[in-house]
């Protein structure tokens, strides 16, 4: 079992004052925690020198094979899925949301590493929308601790693939302290805002010391870090907006492919799922790509629901 890290300074989970006031509205970088500042601060030099580096590799090419045989050129550590996907069309651009390189699900917004076949997928495939529900939870994550200041846990889609949920700490002074179903509607306005800035999904690759010391004001992804990640090896975080998650991905290219975004339902959870652990709020959500696909989906959870009523 990994060493439980030291629990964060009360005042890093507290909720800013500004944050509580405008309920519906997105905080400045200022009005949020100071563990959000720190984050950044990291990303912004990490980032930039990942994407230096990048840009001083040889433009080797490189050979891209579609599903129906057709041969593409690119760039090696250059070339992007979507860039292909444009090139095909934009209509495809559009609607895609992963992308599957040799069979390995891949960021469309992540340059190729060499000749490999590549499939595009959309929101109606398995990995399309499991991508897609898993880049809504870090959206539904943003809000909640743009919102809450609460610190982050897990964030997955959901075992039967209707959705996604996010378990939030909500401080070690936050007894009593919930999320409830009149909070919703303040959290789906900001989600609104969130999806209309377009944020992009950007990754970065960490070395362990490096997660170690983004998420220090975080004892949940510091136990994670330890356990999942082996000394001397990589992982990966991703960014949307302010939020900075540990995560393996991939993700969508941006927040704005979201048409339909609504906050389903709220409970109380461990983390772990073991009693002798932290409680943690858990926030149930679901998103489409268009609204059509919203209304359908809620009227059949109205139906289940009326059913089991009469039962």
């Amino acid at each position: 079992m990994a060493e439980k890290a030291a629990a964060p300074e009360r005042k890093e989970t507290k909720a800013p004052p500004a944050v509580r006031k405008n309920k519906g509205a997105l905080p400045s970088i200022e009005d949020l925690p100071r563990f959000v500042g720190h984050r950044m601060k990291m990303w912004s030099k990490l980032y930039t020198k990942q994407e230096e580096d990048r840009a001083k590799l040889p433009d080797e090419p490189i050979t891209i094979t579609l599903p129906d045989g057709k041969k593409v050129e690119g760039k090696k550590n250059k070339t992007t899925p979507l860039e292909i996907a444009k090139g095909i069309s934009v209509g495809l651009a559009k609607v895609c949301t992963v992308a599957k390189v040799d069979g390995q699900v891949w960021d469309l917004s992540r340059p190729l590493e060499g000749d490999c076949k590549l499939e595009l997928c959309k929101f109606d495939s398995d990995d399309g929308s499991y991508t897609f529900w898993h880049s809504s939870a870090h959206m539904l994550g943003e809000a909640l601790e743009m919102r809450y200041g609460c610190n982050l846990t897990i964030g997955p889609p959901t075992n039967d693939r209707k959705g996604f949920y996010y378990d939030s700490f909500m401080g070690e002074d936050s007894k009593g302290k919930v999320i409830s179903e009149k909070d919703f509607k303040d959290l789906e306005k900001m989600i609104q805002k969130i999806i209309k800035q377009k944020q992009p999904f950007q990754r970065l690759v960490l070395s362990k010391e490096e997660a170690l010391e983004m998420f220090k004001f975080n004892k949940f992804k510091q136990i994670i870090i330890k356990e999942k990640v082996k000394d001397g090896a990589t992982t990966t975080a991703y960014r949307c907006g302010p939020l900075i998650d540990l995560c393996t991905g991939p993700h969508i290219p941006s927040t704005g492919l979201v048409k339909a975004f609504a906050i389903t339902k709220n409970s109380a959870a461990y983390w772990k799922g073991d009693a002798k652990n932290d409680s943690v709020q858990r926030v149930y959500a679901v998103s489409f790509p268009d609204k059509k696909q919203m209304k359908e989906h809620l009227k059949l959870l109205k139906e289940a629901a009326e059913r089991d009523h009469r039962k």
